[in-house]
């Protein structure tokens, strides 16, 4: 909601307050405290992701995770799906995010009356990122076997 206020998309701000329960001055207060967050978060972003490696090797995950990277990448580029074609992906969108919840031991969240399901900011990349775990996730599963 706060993106399309953002982009000036929201018909009616006294409408949309309403509807989700506030009044015009609080669905304002709201608004500038999600515009104050996006501002920190554009500000901390290259700090946190320069130090997020170095967070990884003190937690001493960083080489864990390393050598799953190399061998995801090695494993995809043999069986030539290092770069899967979403269209032609053996699951629908919802199976795939399905599968990916129910790996993390979740739900996938029920779509909130009259609204599509949600979407991610960059989801034809977030998608391909989820088809090319699931590749690497059946390769391994076969060769284990």
């Amino acid at each position: 909601m706060f993106e399309a206020y953002q982009r000036g998309e929201l018909e009616d701000d006294d409408e949309v307050a309403v509807a989700h329960g506030l009044r015009a001055e609080e669905f304002a207060r709201l608004m500038e405290s999600e515009a104050q967050v996006a501002v920190v978060q554009r500000w901390a972003a290259p700090y946190i992701s320069a130090h997020l490696v170095d967070q990884l090797r003190l937690d001493d995950l960083y080489a864990g995770l390393w050598a799953r990277a190399r061998d995801k990448q090695r494993s995809l580029e043999e069986a030539g799906l290092a770069d899967p074609d979403l269209a032609a992906a053996p699951l629908s969108r919802e199976a795939l995010l399905s599968w990916y919840l129910a790996r993390r031991g979740r739900r996938a969240p029920r779509p909130r009356r009259g609204r599509a399901p949600g979407r991610v900011r960059d989801e034809p990349m977030f998608l391909r990122a989820l088809l090319r775990e699931h590749h690497y996730v059946r390769l391994r599963e076969l060769r284990e076997r």
